[in-house]
């Protein structure tokens, strides 16, 4: 069914429950391969004046602890860090025809929060091409 499983992740509580959910899709899969992509400007604004190196440190502390959930769920994964804009990134990566589905973690903002805000994952859903499985925070 699914055999290359895109994930976007980017440390918070709604990707780690999106990537909970990559892992059981993968398991009900057979050879199922993840693919983990963070982008560094997904980085509170207190961080952007880093340097790309240190940013990308501070993205491996974040990653760490979604590595910890793959390695004990048994899948074969690998991660990509790359700096840009988080959405056009997710789009290019979904969009690159190696992947069969987008996982993607949601805040579940309010009509209002997503009206000033934006939505990463409403954003990216008008532009992929592959099937995405959108993932709710629980409350």
């Amino acid at each position: 069914m699914f055999k290359n499983i895109l994930v976007a992740t980017d440390g918070s509580r709604a990707s780690m429950v999106a990537t909970e959910k990559a892992i059981s899709l993968a398991k009900l899969c057979k050879e199922t391969h993840l693919t983990l992509i963070h982008i560094v400007d997904a980085l509170p604004e207190s961080f952007k004046k880093l340097s790309f190196f240190q940013k990308e440190s501070v993205a491996y502390e974040q990653l760490l602890r979604t590595k910890e959930l793959l390695r004990k769920g048994d899948i074969p994964y690998s991660v990509e860090v790359i700096s840009g804009d988080v959405i056009q990134e997710v789009i290019a990566f979904a969009n690159s025809g190696h992947y069969d589905v987008l996982i993607i973690g949601s805040r579940g903002l309010t009509t209002l929060q997503q009206y000033v805000l934006g939505s990463v994952s409403y954003k990216v859903v008008k532009k992929v091409k592959i099937p995405i499985f959108i993932v709710k925070e629980p409350s």
